[in-house]
């Protein structure tokens, strides 16, 4: 009886008026291991299984895909809690977080060369970070483990594909990067990993966010991708060969590179959705304190827009009945 109410919720959702199919919706991804599970989805057939129809739509960086949504050249994005903040801050659409896709969990790291090889010989040091992306946030945190902060050192913007190029050639002294761009650094001379986002448990959160009225017009639009990237994960651990083949191919590096990847990502459970999107429940918690930490850090300005951050209902189903 549950799956068939599932399945009628489903049907109510993607169906819009009789003859009127729902457009496609438009997900806006950058080069991540936990995106790529949306790739996955598309390439396996889970959306199409799901009686939807969704376009992946590939940006080179996380600020490029926040800056599609920005301009409406999409309907989605899969991002950082930061990226949501800021595209409330700079535009007037509402990207609400409708789907937690996983967590870093030291896949995001602080790399440096000699002369430094500790935290606190980054006083003064000029340091690689991505233009507008959580680089900076990840580095804030790494200086305050030594009492340092971001007036302490020289942040360089670096687009994260070239990060090791910077660093081979001393350009800069260090680098916040993450994979696959983070690949490019293994074997350079002397590079040594001085922070990752093992220290930064449950902060660094990838979501969907999807704009509010496209939220409100089709629900069961979102419980379906919900369902399909559950799907994918699950693909995933039992058809892994299969799985890592698939997306290490569009992220240019060896399946077992990419495998070596994905276990320093956590992934969020289906049935653990509602409470994480709950009203005053782990994201909403996560959402109010980067607000107030990327004010601090001159990051976001005006005034703040949480409120709405996510749907005002659950739209994703608790278990697989």
């Amino acid at each position: 009886m549950a799956r068939l109410a599932l399945v009628v919720l489903l049907l109510l959702g993607l169906s819009g008026c009789a003859g009127e199919p729902a457009p496609p919706l438009r997900i806006a991804i950058s080069p991540w291991p936990g995106y790529e599970l949306l790739y996955l989805a598309q390439e396996q057939g889970f959306f199409t299984d799901a009686g939807m129809d969704v376009r992946i739509v590939e940006m080179a960086s996380l600020g490029d895909a926040r800056r599609a949504f920005e301009r409406r050249q999409v309907d989605g994005m899969a991002v950082t809690l930061v990226e949501v903040l800021e595209a409330r801050a700079a535009t007037s659409r509402a990207p609400q977080v409708v789907l937690v896709t996983d967590w870093s969990d030291g896949a995001d790291v602080l790399v440096a060369r000699p002369p430094v090889t500790t935290l606190a010989a980054l006083r003064g040091r000029r340091i690689g970070v991505q233009p507008g992306s959580l680089g900076t946030l990840v580095l804030a945190r790494a200086l305050e483990t030594v009492g340092l902060g971001l007036s302490d050192v020289v942040p360089v913007f670096v687009d994260e594909t070239r990060m090791a190029d910077a660093l081979a050639a001393g350009t800069v002294h260090a680098v916040v990067t993450y994979p696959p761009f983070s690949s490019a650094l293994e074997g350079l001379d002397g590079a040594v990993t001085l922070f990752d986002s093992r220290s930064m448990p449950r902060e660094i959160v990838d979501v969907v966010a999807i704009d509010a009225p496209v939220v409100a017009a089709h629900p069961g639009r979102i419980r379906a991708l919900a369902e399909a990237f559950d799907r994918a994960v699950r693909f995933t651990r039992e058809h892994p060969d299969v799985a890592h083949a698939v997306m290490a191919q569009r992220e240019g590096v060896p399946p077992s590179e990419f495998a070596g990847h994905l276990r320093a990502i956590r992934f969020a459970d289906l049935a653990d959705q509602p409470a994480l999107l709950a009203a005053g429940g782990s994201i909403d918690h996560t959402l109010r304190e980067l607000d107030a930490v990327l004010r601090r850090l001159g990051r976001l300005s005006g005034a703040t827009r949480l409120d709405d951050c996510l749907p005002a209902t659950s739209l994703t189903v608790a278990s697989r009945q």
